[in-house]
């Protein structure tokens, strides 16, 4: 007779605890770490790092669209989101995406959000069609001088590189001529 197979995820502010397997084991495993569970879930967090302000999907984040003034012909503040009102520059779907990538990234960090999802470029490349989905991933982790790449593996997020930056810059400002 086989056996249901059992998860729990525990974050404790992203401490984790992760279970898997049968049902059985998962439950004996939940009762070996449940004061600890307990005590945890009991405590207040003050004593954690302030984290720069991230922006997660379904998120509302606060925006200083006061910054995006400065690139009135390529960015446009539509709701919580930002818009890119210009064609995306580059010859093909992957130089598109990694364009949309570096605007994206480059407009969020102009309203103080330091980093921007995955899926948020997603969305711009589909706007614009250059979404070559089954390489969209690559495509963005192939331009590693210009991201440093975080999140987990179904959320994962960009943010820019000082020279990535400079690069992003340049080219929010050639587009704004």
């Amino acid at each position: 007779m086989e056996e249901n197979r059992s998860r729990v995820v525990v974050s404790l502010t992203e401490g984790r605890l992760e279970i898997e397997g049968p049902e059985s084991f998962v439950e004996k495993q939940v009762e070996r770490f449940a004061s600890l569970i307990e005590s945890g879930l009991g405590k207040p967090r003050q004593s954690l790092p302030a984290k720069p302000q991230q922006q997660q999907p379904g998120e509302t984040p606060s925006r200083d669209d006061a910054a995006l003034g400065s690139y009135e012909n390529v960015f446009a503040l539509a709701g919580d989101k930002i818009q890119i009102l210009t064609d995306l520059p580059g010859t093909g779907k992957a130089e598109k995406t990694a364009s949309a990538a570096l605007l994206l990234t480059f407009a969020n960090t102009l309203t103080g959000i330091d980093t921007t999802p995955f899926d948020a470029v997603r969305v711009v490349c589909e706007a614009h069609g250059c979404l070559d989905g089954p390489n969209f991933a690559k495509t963005l982790k192939g331009e590693k001088d210009a991201f440093v790449f975080g999140g987990t593996r179904n959320k994962q997020t960009l943010k820019l590189t000082v020279p990535g930056r400079r690069r992003a810059e340049q080219l929010a400002a050639s587009l704004n001529q």
